[in-house]
């Protein structure tokens, strides 16, 4: 019977910190629940498209027993707008409990690549795994600094963001599917999934989400602020991922 191990990968690749109308939200997160127990390394490069402009992410992880490390780079600009490039470290580890349960926690830290502040996001997740199915499930709870949230007080005051983060995760023969969803208006906040098939050492993968930024900050001609709901931003994601 082959052991299950659930290592949970979360990755959240964020813009810089924006106040008022020129945030911009990049895709949100990957969570990918892995139920093969076997040690991988993996380079990825994707391509995501919204409609104000298109961004690579160049990325490199390794699964090495309990442990996954990823080290990737984002919104590199394509065309359109500027988003801000950033560059992100994530470690998490899984311990398995049973065969259809196990515990997972992680965090991950970066910065834009033109400033020093860093940008943190931190979980812990139950992960219930259906081996003979190739499923597995997450959910737990999350905290995002506020230099990674971007929610702005009307006193113009940075918050942080706690809320959950979920994730499922489907890979039967060569294919898989992966959904994630993490809670809250703010930049973490969103939904994303993709769907891969796996050809020998090179997957293919296609992928769509939405994106739901920190509350726009407004200012009237009378000085008075106000918080007004950004909107949804879609984007869908094109790419490739290296096994060796």
């Amino acid at each position: 019977m082959k052991k299950s191990l659930c290592c949970i990968l979360l990755l959240v690749p964020m813009l810089s910190v924006a106040k008022g109308r020129g945030h911009k939200p990049a895709k949100i997160a990957n969570i990918i629940p892995n139920i093969e127990n076997k040690e991988n390394y993996q380079f990825s490069l994707e391509r995501n498209a919204y409609d104000f402009g298109s961004y690579y992410t160049p990325s490199f992880s390794a699964d090495m027993g309990n442990w996954n490390a990823e080290l990737s780079v984002q919104n590199l600009l394509l065309s359109g707008s500027n988003a801000g490039a950033a560059t992100y470290l994530n470690l998490s580890y899984t311990y398995p409990l049973y065969k259809y349960f196990a515990l997972s926690a992680g965090t991950m830290n970066g910065t834009v690549l033109t400033g020093i502040t860093i940008q943190s996001f931190n979980y812990v997740s139950a992960v219930f795994i259906l081996p003979e199915w190739g499923v597995a499930m997450s959910i737990g709870p999350y905290y995002a600094n506020s230099q990674l949230s971007g929610i702005v007080t009307a006193q113009n005051v940075s918050v942080s963001s706690i809320g959950l983060v979920t994730g499922l995760g489907y890979l039967h023969d060569n294919w898989s599917v992966n959904a994630s969803y993490i809670s809250g208006y703010s930049n973490v906040g969103g939904l994303n999934m993709d769907v891969g098939y796996k050809m020998g050492l090179i997957t293919p993968y296609i992928g769509w989400g939405l994106s739901t930024p920190a509350p726009i900050q407004n200012v009237d001609d009378s000085g008075i602020i106000s918080m007004e709901k950004s909107p949804i931003f879609y984007f869908y994601s094109l790419g490739l991922k290296a096994n060796f």
